[in-house]
This record gives C-alpha cells, structure tokens and sequence, in this order.
C-alpha cells in the first residue's frame, strides 16, 4: 500500500580548500537540481471516492523546495482524513553545503458509531542528495543533527539520517542516525573534522515517517535532519575567512581588490555587507538603518562554532545620494541600468583596476537603490527571492520616501526576501497570524491602531502549524511568553478582524463566537482584506499554515540560484506592499493589550469565554478562573465577570 516517488539530484563541488603562501583559491560549485520525495495514502474500510491532491510550489528554487500532499474523503460509515508534507531547505554554495529537511505525516480517524472499521496509511518522505568532488587532500568541518518522533501510533516508525560516504570505493565517511518506533522520539547530533582526499564523494540526507497501521484518533509522525559541510568559512556567512582576514585577492597577483576588514569584516561572527545608493529626496534615514542593524546585531542567531560571537553584523553602507529623482516605469530593467551607473564608490569605478574590484564586490556584497516609484504605483519595494539586488521605493506613500520606521521595516522587509524569506517566511502565504515577523503584511509597518505592537524584527520562533480545517482553539499560538507574553495578532473569522493572544496558555477564538471551542472549527484565518475596499480579496480556506524560525533559514551566500549573476530570474510579485494595503491595515480595529477586571483567559475582553473558566473551575483554589485572586473561584469572581461583561481595556 506504500509508494514513494524521488526526484534525483545531481551537483559538482570542487575544492582545495587555501593553499599556502598567500594565493586564494576560491572552491566552486555547480548545482543542477534539488530532489525531494513524499508519499501520502490513507485507507478506510468500506469506503470510496478517495481524492488525492498533489501540489508543487510554481517557483523551484535548488535550495528551497517543498512538496505538499494531502489525501481525504468523506464516506459514509465513517470519517477519515490523513495529510503529509515533506519539505527541505539545502544550500550547495560556494563554501558551505548546508541543508535541513523535514518529513511529517499525521491521520485523524474517527468512526461514525461504534464498531464502523477504520484503517488507515500514512506515510512521509523527504531526501537530498549531492555528489561533490576534492581536487586535493581538503579538511572539512562536519556537523549533523538527526531527530525523529511519534506519538500514538498502534504501529509506525520515523527513521532519519545523514551520512557523507566516498563514491567509489563505496566507503561510509560520516554518519548520524536516529530511528523510532511507536510513541518514542530520538535525538542525535554529531560534530568533527574529517580529511577527505581527493576523489568522489556524495552526501545524503534522508527522513521518512511510516504509519502503516492506525488506530487511534490523533497519530502522528515527524523525521527531521538539518547538516553543515564547512569549506573554509567557519562563521557559515558566505565569505571565506581568508577574504575576511587579509581580503579578497580576485586574481591571486598579490593586490588586495577589496578590503572586507578594514570595512569590518569579522571571520568569527556572520557579516552581511549592503551598498545603498540613494534618489534625491528618497536618501535613508541614518536612524532607519541604525534600527535595523540593531536588529541583526541582537538576532537570535547562535555563534557558529567554539570562539564565534552570536549574531549578525549588517554593514548598511550609504554610498552616493542626490541622484536623479525618477520613476522606473521597466522596474528591475531600470534598476539594473541605476546599477550598472552606481554600483560601486566613484574612486572604485575609475580605478584602472575596476574590473577586478567590481567582482570582489559581487562576492561580498547585495546591492540596495532607495529610489521614488516604479510601475507608477505606490510599492514599497521588490527584492529578488533569494538574490543580491532589492528596492526600496516609498515615494508614492503619504509621506515621500517613508517615515523612519516604514523605511526600516521596508529595508528589512526586502532585504529578508534577497535572504531567501517568502512573506509566509519558508513560503509566500501571507497574513498568517502564526507568523510574527516583518516578512508578513501585516507587520512590515507600524499601524496606528496598534503601534506598540510592532517589532523591527524577523520571526524568533517557528509557531505550530494551523491547518484551517482543523484548528484547536484551547491550543491558541503557544508562542514563548517571555517573548510574547503581551502581543495580540490579528487574524480574520466571518470576514471581520479579529484578534489572538500570542503568548503561550492564550487560546484563541478562531471562529469569534464567544467560545473557546473543544471540538476543532473551521476558519480562513488569514484572508488577507476583509475591510478592504479597492484592493482584491480572495479566500483561502482550509490552508495548512506553516510556521517558521527566519533567523534559523537564512540565506548568506551570494552564490546559487541564478539571480546572483546578472538578471532576475525569481523576485517578488511586481506590486508589493503598497500604500493600498498599509490603509487597508488601518482599518484593523484596536486589539485589546492589558487584562481587565473579570479577564479570566487575559485577551482584554470580557465575554463567554471568561465565564465558562469561572464556572469549569467553580470551588476550586484557582490559579484559572480566579479573576479577584482571593485564592478561590467562587460568587465574587462571577460577579466580577457579570460586572464587567462586554468590557475591554487598553
């Protein structure tokens, strides 16, 4: 009953690593095709009319790929739904292989009335493999971590690993594994330095989950693996630590072409260099810029190795202002003509050695324009996905060029996408409210309504998953409450404007009638304008949206995908966020962000909600449903509740 279908993947890696006496030699990389594999087939007895839907995301990029498969049907002596996914992120660049995957399966079954059989298959898969080739004795740093988990399944497995091995003779070089059976979980990670000498070499990663047998009603499945090959680049930011050392020598003859140190560079912690070059009156706020690199300086980004320092440094360089003020009606045709005129300092571009310099400067740096409009309308920016090239045009908004705060959301908005972040962060579904990060509409900006509740930040933790067929309103987001504990997101239901708690322990009314719900409801939660009038709306429901951790999946190298050379293959949709939908944000009516008196569940209203916890916890000692915190649940908390009924609070 199991099958399995796998794309292949093929890729050339040639290095040498530095050799002495101060030459530089660069490692290589072709990367031809990504390979992802999922299987998902469910079962029930008695049954028919089975559906199977298989979706591919219409832009392939090598280094981010996922696969979605669902499988259902509806019959009529008994229910069943199963639903896998399977994704992976890998980087084949020029210094690092880096990659992470991920395979999922899980099956709800529930019976009509007793005795009705249900059996039911589900199964997830996902792998990447690489050949890669050393040209001469070359030492790698290796670092792995294989996790695999079920929970409840009469039978089933997960079954991960990852494992470098040469090529012929066919010998294992590296290998980490973990494998489980029913209700276990595993973790396994493994770091070291290995010797490879010269010859052929491929690296798999493999995670699959199998549940071949189901008898419960909520089973699930989940195999991960996540590995870094270092080529010399031991801080993983895509430049090589001689360039950060001693800088970038393009052609080995002894001349430093571009001095990433004195320019700040640091081997031991991850550096990101931006030129920016500016229209007349669209110039960068130095406050704007600050912002966002404080930002990246305080990322949750964990130090590499031993001896490495946490975070990011962003090198936000302002080079040339009072450029000619126009609209690019050719966007990205317009862009790259302003670039090919800018691009660089002018002492840079009229020195005889320009060629050599503008190829250093391709190796270490993306390229930013603050420009007025294009298209003639009121976009806020477009930025290649991933890519080295991205805009920054504010000049149709309300106040030309942006406030501080809308240009450094904006900075950083396109900025994340040239890092490989969809406006979903690991896709392009928008308006998630399980999404918390300036890669998302609704928080690229600031909102007056709700100003307070706006980070200039990416996504800190990946949230759970919401499938928009089976939400779970007592689960809420459970976000980390030290971070969260006071941020309401919004979110819609019977096309109005909600609003959910984010911290942890917070459930949230996902279908706004009033009541946390124990049986799951069905709800488009990110429906992205249901108050908007000029703009178009369409609906989503019963989308699986997905969480994630931006600063854990960014993209450093300015190698890969082909809009790191010349041209744009992938960017952003041409009209991003505009002044259209910043207004249709305004219309997002105040969330609540204190508790009030009576505010059982703390959502800042007082409702339904509140005084079925009174009444579910009546005579016992609290801490729920205590809202006078006497020490017990009693008439004086449910008077409070009566008293304040309808209430909220700011």
């Amino acid at each position: 009953m199991f099958h399995r279908w796998l794309l292949g993947v093929l890729g050339l890696i040639t290095t040498t690593g530095l050799a002495g006496g101060g030459t530089q030699v660069v490692p290589s990389v072709e990367f031809t095709q990504d390979g992802r594999s999922l299987s998902c087939w469910a079962e029930v007895l008695g049954g028919s009319g089975l559906v199977d839907d298989m979706a591919e995301p219409a832009d392939f990029f090598p280094f981010d790929a996922t696969v979605n498969a669902s499988t259902s049907g509806g019959f009529s002596e008994s229910e069943g739904l199963a639903f896998g996914s399977a994704s992976q992120s890998s980087t084949i660049s020029t210094f690092a292989a880096e990659g992470r995957g991920e395979a999922f399966a899980s099956v709800s079954s529930t019976p009509k009335e007793p005795g009705c059989g249900v059996f039911t298959y589900a199964n997830g898969y996902s792998s990447f493999f690489v050949n890669f080739t050393i040209a001469e004795p070359t030492a790698l740093t290796v670092s792995a971590r294989v996790e695999a988990q079920t929970t409840g399944c009469c039978q089933g497995s997960a079954y991960t690993v990852f494992e470098i091995n040469k090529a012929d003779p066919f010998q294992q070089v590296f290998r980490v594994e973990a494998q489980v059976s029913a209700g276990e979980s595993a973790d396994q990670e493994d770091s070291q330095t290995i010797m490879l000498q010269p010859g052929d070499y491929f690296i798999q990663a493999v995670a699959e989950v199998n549940m071949p047998e189901i008898c419960g009603t909520e089973e699930s499945g989940t195999g991960s693996w996540e590995f870094v090959v270092d080529f010399g680049d031991r801080d993983r930011d895509g430049l090589l630590d001689i360039w950060e050392i001693e800088g970038i020598d393009v052609n080995n003859d002894g001349t430093i072409d571009l001095d990433l140190p004195t320019l700040g560079a640091n081997p031991d912690r991850k550096d990101l260099f931006v030129e920016i070059d500016a229209m007349t009156g669209r110039e960068p706020m130095a406050q704007a810029l600050a912002d966002v690199v404080a930002a990246f300086d305080n990322a949750p980004v964990a130090p590499a190795g031993a001896g490495q320092l946490a975070g990011i440094s962003l090198h936000a360089i302002v080079d040339e202002t009072g450029l000619p003020l126009v609209d690019w009606p050719n966007s990205f045709a317009d862009f790259d003509t302003f670039k090919s005129a800018h691009f660089g300092t002018p002492t840079e571009r009229a020195s005889g050695n320009w060629e050599n310099i503008r190829t250093a400067r391709e190796w270490a740096f993306r390229y930013c324009a603050f420009a007025n409009t294009y298209n003639g309308g009121s976009s806020s920016g477009l930025a290649e996905y991933p890519g080295n090239d991205f805009i920054v045009s504010l000049g149709g908004w309300s106040t030309p060029g942006g406030t501080k705060d809308q240009q450094a959301g904006t900075f950083m908005h396109e900025l994340g996408h040239c890092l490989g972040l969809g406006h979903g962060g690991i896709d392009s579904v928008n308006y998630k409210p399980n999404y918390y990060s300036v890669m998302n509409y609704h928080w690229q900006t600031p909102q007056s309504g709700y100003p307070e509740l706006w980070r200039l930040d990416y996504s800190r933790e990946r949230l759970a998953d919401l499938n928009e067929s089976r939400l779970l309103e007592p689960d809420g987001l459970g976000a980390f409450e030290p971070l969260y504990a006071t941020v309401f997101v919004p979110f819609t239901a019977n096309s109005q404007w909600s609003w959910a708690g984010l911290a942890d322990g917070n459930a949230a009314d996902w279908d706004d009638d009033g009541m946390i719900d124990a049986t799951t409801v069905a709800v488009d939660t990110n429906l992205a304008c249901p108050l908007c009038s000029g703009c178009t709306c369409s609906g989503t429901p019963g989308e699986l949206l997905r969480g994630n951790d931006d600063w854990a999946t960014l993209w450093y190298h300015l190698t890969g995908p082909a809009n790191f050379a010349d041209g744009h293959e992938v960017t952003t949709i041409d009209e991003e966020f505009d002044l259209a939908d910043f207004n249709a944000n305004e219309l997002i009516p105040q969330p609540p962000l204190a508790a009030c008196p009576g505010d059982a569940d703390g959502d800042g209203l007082v409702n339904f909600v509140d005084l079925n916890i009174v009444l579910d916890s009546w005579g016992m000692p609290g801490p729920e449903g205590d809202v006078d915190a006497s020490g017990f649940v009693d008439f004086a908390d449910l008077n409070l509740v009566l008293d304040s009924w309808g209430g909220g609070c700011r």
